[in-house]
Parts: structure tokens; C-alpha cells; sequence
């Protein structure tokens, strides 16, 4: 792998830079890749608009955040730490994916750091301070923990069962202030739960090719939201409120 060096401390990445902001700056954005799918084509402007909710780019001036993000895919694509797996007409990176070695890496290192905690199970317990929470395969008994109070990132994907709505409305009743980032794509999901209007701090709400029908009202308290997607769904029509965002 280009560009990529070990390191022996466990709280840092290392990438050849001299600078520990700089290394730093690389280990997020890579962090955030390695939640999908393992062998899953990654969409690049998925990846720039969830670096972009949980405030990984750093503004400069003269440029949008969005064109700082590219840069950010773009210094990865050039070190050869992620792959372009298709391209626009244009020429431009659609999606990429993470060569199986450079994911291991990624992976056992978001560990370390406790960037990433994944539940895949029923009785899953997690035992540390809990920032970004990905959730496979089933919702039953994942119950609210002290762990959760500053979480940023919830990812709910690939659920093997139906989504337990109840489940969903306890853990955002429950606390999930500070959520920055909502992903259920992919989810059986029908009725945007009430609690999620809730969420003043959120960025980022992912309802992609999940079996909502519509978006109330309600929209209009995300004060903060950047970023909804609604592909693959079946809303036709959004509510004027959504104009006051």
C-alpha cells in the first residue's frame, strides 16, 4: 500500500505527514468508509456529505467545504488508500472501494480509537463511551446505555427482521441529543418517527430506499439539517416547511 506507515502508538495515525493534524485529519476521513459493507461500492458524495455532518472538514478560505471534501477523496485516491470503482461521464469519481487489506488496517485501528462500535447481535453491550454506533442485522434489545449520551453518528442497516419501531422511538426518547447523523438506509422504515423533529442537532438524515411515504411538517425543527435523502423512497411531494431550512 502507498503512502500508508505503521504506527506504534495506538491513539494515532500516521501517514507520512509531519504534521499530527494532518495524520489526524486522514484517519477520519478514512474512518468513516470503513462502516459500509465489507466489498460494497462506496458513493463518494455520500462519504463527502457524512464527513461534512460530523465535522471533519476543516473550512478554508476561498473554498466551499463541499471542494475542501474533494480534496480530502481526492488526496485518498491519490495515495492509493481507497480504489475509484466507476466514474461519471465527466470523468469524475462515482463511487470507490477499500482494497481488503487497507480495510483491515482501517478497521483495527477505528477499534483502538473507539471511533466505531458495531452491534450485530441481540444482547450486544457496549462497556465505553459510545461516538459513532452502527447497528446490523437486528434492533431487538438494544436498549439505551449511559454509553450512548455522546453519540454523534447512528447508522441502522441491514436489519434481517422488520424495524422495531418501538426500539427506535426508546433509544431517541431516551437521550441521542447531540446526533449529528441519522442513516436507515435500507431499512423497512414507513413513518419517520416524532422523536427524530427532536433531534435539533442533526445534520444528516438518510431515509434512502426505505417504505416512507411521506415527510410532515415536522421537518421545518431540524434547524440544522443539511442533508436528506429520499432516494428510493416513496415520497412524491415534500411540505413547504422544508423551504425554511
Amino acid at each position: 500500500m502507498q503512502g500508508i506507515a505503521t504506527c506504534n502508538c495506538s491513539d494515532k495515525w500516521c501517514f507520512g505527514y509531519k504534521g499530527q493534524e494532518q495524520n489526524k485529519r486522514m484517519g477520519n476521513a478514512l474512518s468513516q468508509p470503513c462502516i459500509f459493507p465489507e466489498d460494497q461500492q462506496i458513493w463518494c458524495k455520500k462519504v463527502i456529505r457524512l464527513w461534512t455532518a460530523e465535522g471533519f472538514v476543516n473550512a478554508i478560505e476561498g473554498k466551499t467545504i463541499e471542494e475542501v471534501a474533494n480534496g480530502y477523496l481526492n488526496e485518498l485516491f491519490n495515495r492509493s488508500l481507497i480504489l475509484v470503482a466507476d466514474r461519471y461521464l465527466d470523468g469524475m469519481p462515482r463511487n470507490f472501494h477499500i482494497h481488503d487489506l487497507m480495510r483491515e488496517i482501517i478497521v483495527s485501528k477505528a477499534r483502538e480509537q473507539n471511533i466505531v462500535t458495531t452491534i450485530c447481535r441481540q444482547g450486544s453491550r457496549t462497556r465505553e463511551k459510545v461516538y459513532r454506533l452502527l447497528i446490523q442485522s437486528t434492533l431487538d434489545n438494544v436498549e439505551y446505555s449511559e454509553h450512548f449520551s455522546r453519540l454523534c453518528s447512528l447508522f441502522v442497516w441491514r436489519l434481517m427482521d422488520s424495524l422495531p419501531i418501538t426500539s427506535l422511538r426508546e433509544l431517541f426518547r431516551r437521550g441521542l441529543r447531540l446526533l449529528n447523523v441519522l442513516d436507515l438506509e435500507g431499512t423497512p422504515l414507513e413513518t419517520i418517527p416524532d422523536e427524530v423533529f427532536k433531534l435539533i442537532h442533526l445534520k444528516y438524515l438518510g431515509l434512502r430506499d426505505t417504505n416512507v411515504k411521506m415527510v410532515p411538517k415536522l421537518i421545518r425543527k431540524l434547524e440544522n439539517l443539511e442533508t436528506l435523502d429520499l432516494q428510493g423512497t416513496y415520497v412524491t411531494k415534500l411540505p413547504d416547511e422544508i423551504l425554511l431550512l
